[in-house]
């Protein structure tokens, strides 16, 4: 038998364990790539999750600053516009949604808070109904809750900060 006898034996069988390892490393090579593309999906799904969270948060966020700046200067009830606090009452009721309980109890004490002053207000409000003290201690309370509503509007940033902050935001 001579050296030609034996490669064209094996000269089939060379060609189909060459295709395969050809097949086989393409194959490698193409499952690396989508899983890396797959990672990436992975990360870049995530991130808009975070982003889309940080908006309806901020949503919140700031109907909340928005409230605390529209009331802490009433100081008569006519001025108010009652849709507009409706409607900063009704975004702000959404956070039980985006954020954690100790946030939510945060603001459901705001918006108690402001509901009071609103009442303390509404009570001041007619003047001849009143005594002089009963005058006199309705603006007190009316005193003492707008500098409550001040405390809160200047610590809001601090207390939402965390809950504002993005953890990661990939970069590739």
């Amino acid at each position: 038998m001579t050296p030609y006898d034996v490669l064209k034996d094996f000269a089939g069988p060379a060609a189909t364990l060459v295709a395969s390892l050809a097949v086989f490393s393409a194959s490698v090579v193409f499952g690396r790539a989508q899983r890396k593309t797959a990672e990436a999906q992975v990360a870049i799904a995530q991130d808009k999750l975070k982003f889309d969270l940080f908006n309806h948060r901020y949503k919140i966020y700031a109907a909340t600053k928005t409230l605390l700046e529209y009331v802490i200067h009433v100081r008569n009830l006519d001025v108010v516009d009652p849709e507009k606090v409706r409607d900063l009452y009704i975004t702000i009721d959404e956070s039980r949604f985006f954020f954690a309980p100790d946030i939510q109890a945060y603001l459901r004490d705001i918006t108690s808070k402001v509901e009071k002053f609103l009442t303390l207000v509404g009570l001041r409000e007619p003047r001849g109904t009143v005594d002089d003290r009963q005058w006199a201690a309705a603006a007190d309370e009316i005193g003492a809750a707008s500098h409550q509503l001040h405390l809160i509007y200047r610590d809001l940033p601090q207390k939402f900060e965390k809950a504002l902050s993005f953890e990661r935001v990939t970069t590739t």
